[in-house]
């Protein structure tokens, strides 16, 4: 039985992962091409199917959601300016760590002197946004005062024409903090985004449509772990994280493509309970069980 089941597994991997090239390439004319065509033709079609009968779905794209409902694509309200700016000054000093970190202890290369000349200008620019009076009392003194540290840092490596490997550290620890907190009030703009405008269409669904709702969120994999986006949704739908209602689109931020990882997701659920009795079967290696148990047998002297 056991055997059975593995070999099933095995026929039943999801087409969405990528294949690999095997020295061994099948025809057109041979017929195991032709049945694994059918099989994958066959998968598609059902992944379509099962997704168009899955409405609600919210599609997370960062910068704004998306509902999507019998058939109507909604965008919602996009994220707020501000998120942005305040992300993009607590990268500023980063980008100083970057440009330099490959530089310390000797004279400055001539390609990265012209980068931080070309750098200035830059932040003279941002400088002038926080001038401008669009932000409030709370976060605009820090903006300026990471703007102007950064400014002042570069131009003083550019007189040099160096800089040590202690002086880069402690420049770039100096602005943790400022950088912390802008990460912490651009999380808070985001996530008061996403609550108005989910909480909003919840109101439109109403219960039965809400408590049937998907959510997928097209992301980095640098960023899944503890994702901003996971977390808030896990949080409205009662979920523990990523499960069969919110799914992590690792590296697909195609719209389109991420909604076929939801596909892909919901209807290898329905494999693995209808043929394991294992809703999440599908979603581990075909191949790892057999491998697990093959290698308890493999001598590796």
């Amino acid at each position: 039985m056991w055997t059975a089941s593995v070999l099933l597994c095995s026929l039943l991997f999801s087409i969405s992962a990528d294949a690999t090239e095997s020295p061994y390439v099948q025809s057109d004319s041979d017929p195991m091409q032709a049945l694994n065509i059918f099989f994958r033709t066959t998968y598609a079609h059902a992944r379509r199917d099962v997704l168009e009968h899955s409405s609600p779905i919210i599609v997370a794209t960062g910068n704004r959601l998306i509902l999507i409902d019998q058939g109507q694509r909604t965008v919602g309200t996009v994220v707020d300016r501000a998120y942005h700016d305040l992300k993009t000054v607590a990268h500023t000093p980063i980008a100083v760590y970057c440009a330099l970190a490959r530089e310390t202890d000797g004279p400055l290369e001539e390609e990265v002197t012209e980068r931080l000349k070309r750098f200035i200008p830059l932040i003279d620019g941002a400088l002038d946004v926080f001038e401008g009076g669009v932000y409030d009392a709370e976060d605009t003194p820090r903006q300026q005062a990471v703007l102007k540290g950064c400014r002042q840092f570069v131009n003083e490596v550019l007189r040099a024409g160096r800089v040590s490997r202690s002086e880069l550290i402690r420049f770039i620890r100096q602005n943790v903090g400022h950088a912390q907190e802008n990460l912490d009030r651009a999380t808070a703009y985001r996530i008061d985004n996403y609550h108005a405008q989910a909480t909003a269409w919840r109101a439109e669904l109403g219960p039965e449509k809400w408590a049937a709702l998907r959510v997928v969120i097209p992301g980095s994999s640098m960023a899944r772990r503890h994702s901003l986006t996971t977390q808030y949704f896990a949080k409205l739908l009662g979920e523990p994280g990523e499960s069969d209602r919110i799914v992590y689109a690792e590296s697909l931020f195609d719209e389109q493509k991420a909604l076929e990882r939801l596909g892909t997701h919901l209807f290898d659920m329905q494999i693995g309970e209808d043929f394991f009795s294992d809703r999440w079967r599908m979603h581990r290696d075909a191949l790892g069980a057999s491998a697990a148990h093959y290698l308890d047998a493999l001598s590796m002297d």
